[in-house]
């Protein structure tokens, strides 16, 4: 899969939820991308620790179809 805004080959990673907020971990669980923080979440909502595959690039603007915000109206 192709990044739609800067055309590099997009790579495989994990979209997570934690207390702290949601992020994109490379394939050995490195941070990639902090999208969004939160505070207050509590620990055992059902949301914290759910996770799924997505397609990241690293010009950190596209992420599975998202569109990240302030990236210049994509």
């Amino acid at each position: 899969m192709i990044c739609e805004y800067c055309n590099e080959n997009m790579k495989d990673g994990t979209y997570v939820c934690t207390t702290e907020g949601y992020s994109v971990l490379d394939s050995n669980d490195n941070l990639v991308q902090i999208v969004a923080t939160h505070s207050g979440i509590p620990a055992d909502d059902e949301e914290v620790d759910e996770s799924e595959p997505v397609k990241y690039c690293e010009c950190q603007v596209y992420f599975l179809n998202y569109y990240r915000p302030n990236s210049g109206g994509i």
